[in-house]
């Protein structure tokens, strides 16, 4: 999985990292420009992506202040020993 944002548009775009396929985009409520994140509480636990949208006014993005987290299906949950 591929996550990003950093257009003019308050939006999270995810593509499979794979083949390069858009699995979604997401509405946002300011411009996202700074990197997503995502972490696990423990190996066997949930994953989470997490964006923090601020919005650019450089950029002309929606301005805000928002950290938002999603919770990802197991589906998405690769190897956590770095063989993918």
């Amino acid at each position: 999985m591929v996550a990003y944002g950093g257009t003019r548009r308050p939006v999270l775009r995810v593509h499979d990292a794979d083949t390069g396929e858009r699995i979604g985009t997401f509405e946002l409520p300011a411009g996202l420009h700074a990197g997503p994140i995502t972490y696990m509480f423990r190996p066997d636990g949930c994953q989470f992506l997490v964006v923090a949208a601020g919005g650019h006014v450089g950029m002309g993005s929606p301005r805000g202040d928002h950290v938002i987290a999603y919770a990802l299906p197991d589906s998405q949950i690769g190897p956590l020993d770095g063989d993918r």
